[in-house]
């Protein structure tokens, strides 16, 4: 009767425990800014690598240069795109920003062509502010959860769980993925771009 009784208690604690881990292990979504002051700051970030970049070029241009270092733009801008958070923040905050210059530059280049291009439309900029309108559900898009996904042994995978809450209440869930790869100044500056198609997110949105 004591090993019964044993035993059951012991079924009991291993249950707690596992209960426990999945409680402590279940998605936390963290909301990331998307408001004005968050594409304001995008903005200021922009005009400052450019700024940096044209004084570049000046200096590229110039008789004294001996093809030697060129700074790269702002460490501190650089840092926020070198992480995921950083970019799917980037990227929800131009949808609402009525720039699809912008817009595109979150995704990679084989990535974004491909979308932009399964549209006849000759105008891709046409085509973007479509991408965006729909993914904003015409700007009704209020506020974003980020999840980065774990692998085996808790390393980081190259995905995120991302979920787009709309002013009517309607929540989707998306896994977004992302690639890695060095900026026009150099290799080892890697940031990551969203390498998952917008025309995939869009599916998912309009599906609910």
């Amino acid at each position: 009767m004591k090993k019964i009784i044993l035993s059951c208690l012991g079924l009991i604690i291993i249950t707690v425990i596992i209960l426990l881990l999945v409680y402590l292990g279940r998605d936390q979504a963290e909301d990331l800014p998307i408001n004005k002051d968050s594409q304001n700051e995008i903005l200021q970030e922009i005009k400052k690598v450019e700024a940096q970049e044209e004084i570049v070029r000046k200096w590229v241009n110039t008789s004294d240069y001996d093809g030697g270092f060129v700074d790269h733009p702002d460490e501190e801008i650089l840092a926020k795109y070198k992480n995921k958070k950083g970019v799917v923040e980037y990227l929800f905050a131009t949808v609402l920003m009525d720039n699809p210059e912008l817009f595109i530059q979150a995704f990679d280049t084989e990535t974004i062509s491909k979308d932009l291009f399964k549209d006849d439309e000759i105008d891709k900029t046409i085509v973007a502010q479509k991408m965006m309108d729909r993914i904003s559900r015409n700007k009704t898009l209020v506020g974003v959860g980020y999840t980065p996904l774990k692998g085996s042994f808790g390393a980081d995978k190259d995905e995120s769980k991302v979920i787009l809450r709309y002013e009517d209440g309607l929540e989707i869930s998306l896994e977004i993925s992302f690639v890695k790869g060095g900026t026009a100044h150099a290799e080892n500056d890697e940031i990551y771009s969203v390498s998952t198609s917008a025309w995939d997110m869009i599916e998912e949105i309009e599906s609910h």
